[in-house]
């Protein structure tokens, strides 16, 4: 487009009207405008902004570079960091266990070694005296059986004695042999029958016990530190008699829990 600085100019024509043949004229005008230099804005071509970009000094441009390569560079240092911390904290996590899985804490065996039976008369009592014996099995620390130990001896489901579980120390890996007694009552209606025959020497039937025994020991708890624990050891026993002096154990099986 191009604007030339002549003065503004109107050309006026006369046309005849279709609708009044008579002597009817419409008046047509044209208008040329002048705008001045100044005032035309022009938006240069897509190619004309990429040769402006290519002609630009070269500090602009390494500095986008530099900018643009740190930002990239923070990013991977930091992806790097976050992926070793995730490893970290997975192989932390499996060596705990395999610690914990092969170094748990193990809990003492128990074993009936015999049992001897003896009543009396005055009052009307029977006594149980059972060696027991005890294997620690921990080969890291000792074991410690505190005040507070209560055992009980059943027949059937039904409760024939009472006792109490001796103090003692044991050494790490240690093995020793303890006396737990228990007394009951000797009354016939209170004693079940098979107990009674057996006491007597009249029944050979077999007799089944049941000796449990509820314990308080200091000992390992973890893998690093030691306290208090609660173990509850059943034994379950087979007898031939409970005649005394001729008592012999023929099967049994003690579990411990804790």
């Amino acid at each position: 487009m191009e604007i030339t600085n002549h003065p503004t100019t109107t050309t006026t024509s006369t046309v005849p009207s279709s609708s009044d043949p008579q002597s009817s004229f419409i008046t047509a005008e044209t208008y040329v405008v002048q705008i001045p230099k100044d005032q035309i804005y022009r938006i240069p071509p897509n190619e004309n902004a990429a040769i402006a970009e290519s002609r630009r000094p070269p500090q602009q441009a390494s500095k986008k570079k530099s900018t643009s390569s740190s930002s990239s560079s923070c990013c991977s240092k930091s992806c790097y960091c976050c992926v070793f911390l995730g490893i970290f904290i997975v192989v932390v996590a499996i060596i705990i266990y395999l610690l914990t899985f092969f170094f748990q804490p193990k809990n003492p065996k128990f074993q009936v070694v015999n049992l001897f039976v003896s009543t009396t008369n005055h009052p009307k009592t029977i006594t149980y005296r059972f060696r027991v014996g005890v294997r620690n099995l921990d080969q890291r620390s000792g074991v410690s059986f505190e005040k507070g130990g209560q055992t009980s001896l059943l027949f059937m489901q039904r409760e024939i004695g009472q006792g109490k579980f001796p103090t003692f120390h044991q050494d790490k890996a240690g093995a020793s042999t303890i006396l737990v007694t228990l007394t009951g009552s000797n009354n016939r209606t209170v004693l079940p029958m098979q107990v009674q025959s057996s006491l007597n020497g009249t029944s050979k039937k077999h007799v089944p016990l049941v000796l449990s025994m509820n314990l308080l020991a200091r000992m390992r708890i973890s893998l690093l530190s030691e306290g208090d624990a609660r173990l509850s050891v059943v034994c379950e026993l087979v007898v031939d008699t409970l005649r005394k002096g001729s008592t012999q154990i023929l099967s049994q099986s003690c579990l411990v829990r804790r």
